[in-house]
């Protein structure tokens, strides 16, 4: 594998059975990531379900669906993929936002049939929602595949009217049409995977008609950016691993600055004076070569040693070198928030849960500084009781539970952008979101 050649992650996202799994497992295999033998062993040489090619742990298999993100590794003509493929679910939404936090770029996957595109794209909607988490965590680069385009006869009519509901839905969420890309494709029959369907001939033009084409046409100027120099900072994503000769590893993604071997971490916030989460860098694997160092962006799985098997370091934790104290376990933090739907008031004494990137945390509101009209800016209330749907606050939160974040920074924005939600829903079917951004930390 080629390690000089430029990375890109890329997250596989969409509505349940929308087929992002089948999509992403023929994108796999038709690129030589996945071989043939290991299919005619599953299948028996009869039809094959690609989404098995991601989906294949026993629990995944019984649910006919996706339950916990996953990755593999496709190498195109410009681009060493990392390719994250996320459930989309309301109690899988740690899932979702783990997955989606270590993306460049992001494919949404749709579902055509009119019976399911009208419902996903409602305001609450699967498409709605992810748009917007999207959008939160910085992925302002789009690849729309509209599937499952033999299920509405290939029509170029139907494709047209999906992208043309989808653009405004996208915009509303944020997004710049400039940098979003539309194709059509049907993920069980390879078509527009990789090579031109013949059953959707009006496929002209220059526009990057395959799922291949899109990825390489990617705009590099506009991906995220990041920052070799600042002080590292590396994100648990996975912390239960342990190899057959007994050697544990961590899943790690590194959102700025620079891991070397050997170099002493710790992470926080589980590292206290008291009961330190320390260790030593043994080994740094990136696409199953060992590698000296690690920069911005990658997902690197490390071998380390010197860790207490009774303080292990937990999802969402931030790694840093050892020595670095400008982070630590926060005891109050302030951030700008937008309401996205609440349904009733957010008040203050409101416990509610906080997703940033791998963690999963429970928080109090302390304050509410001001509320404010989103689209102006204008104040509404100074230090309202409560806030409502469709505004703007600045939000004095109180951690229930160890967190470690960051003021939000575009060279460093995995430990700022952040997701609000208790998980109800309301009679409609939509569930409570705020979104914001970290302006303020407390460590103690």
């Amino acid at each position: 594998m080629d390690l000089t050649r430029e990375t890109l992650t890329v997250a596989f996202c969409g509505p349940v059975g929308s087929g992002k799994s089948t999509l992403l497992g023929n994108f796999r295999f038709l690129t030589g990531g996945f071989d043939q033998r290991s299919l005619d062993r599953k299948f028996g040489g009869g039809e094959v379900n690609y989404a098995w090619v991601m989906d294949n742990t026993a629990e995944e298999e019984a649910a006919g669906r996706t339950l916990r993100w996953s990755s593999c590794f496709v190498e195109t003509e410009k681009y060493l993929l990392n390719c994250v493929q996320v459930p989309e679910s309301v109690d899988l939404l740690r899932e979702t936002i783990s997955g989606l936090s270590q993306a460049d770029v992001a494919c949404l996957v749709v579902d055509p049939h009119p019976d399911r595109f009208e419902a996903a794209i409602a305001p609450g909607g699967e498409i709605m929602r992810t748009s917007i988490i999207l959008a939160t965590l910085g992925i302002n680069q789009l690849i729309v595949a509209v599937n499952k385009m033999d299920t509405v006869s290939y029509s170029e009519t139907r494709f047209n009217d999906v992208v043309a509901q989808l653009k405004p839905v996208l915009q509303e969420c944020g997004h710049n049409l400039n940098l979003v890309r539309f194709f059509p494709t049907v993920a069980t029959k390879g078509e527009n995977v990789i090579g031109s369907s013949t059953n959707m001939p009006w496929c002209k033009g220059t526009l990057a008609w395959t799922l291949l084409s899109a990825i390489d046409t990617i705009d590099s100027a506009q991906l995220p950016v990041k920052n070799a120099s600042a002080p590292f900072r590396g994100l648990v994503v996975r912390e239960d691993n342990q190899y057959a000769d007994g050697t544990d590893w961590l899943v790690v993604h590194v959102e700025a600055g620079v891991l070397r071997r050997d170099q002493e971490v710790v992470f926080y916030p589980t590292h206290t004076v008291a009961n330190p989460c320390a260790a030593k860098i043994r080994q740094i694997d990136f696409r199953h070569e060992a590698v000296s160092d690690a920069g911005p962006g990658a997902t690197v799985v490390l071998e380390h040693s010197g860790l207490s098997k009774t303080h292990w370091p937990r999802r969402g934790d931030v790694m840093v070198i050892k020595g670095d104290t400008s982070l630590g376990p926060v005891t109050r933090f302030t951030a700008r928030i937008s309401v996205v739907y609440q349904d009733g008031p957010l008040a203050v004494g409101a416990v509610t849960t906080l997703y940033l990137n791998s963690a999963q945390v429970q928080v109090r509101i302390a304050k509410i500084e001001r509320e404010f009209n989103r689209k102006t800016g204008a104040t509404i209330a100074e230090n309202p009781a409560s806030i409502g749907q469709a505004t703007g606050a600045v939000v004095v939160f109180e951690p229930l539970e160890p967190l470690t974040l960051a003021v939000f920074q575009k060279t460093c924005q995995g430990l700022g952008r952040l997701v609000l939600t208790d998980s109800k829903l309301s009679a409609a079917g939509v569930m409570n979101l705020s979104i914001g951004a970290v302006s303020n930390v407390v460590y103690g």
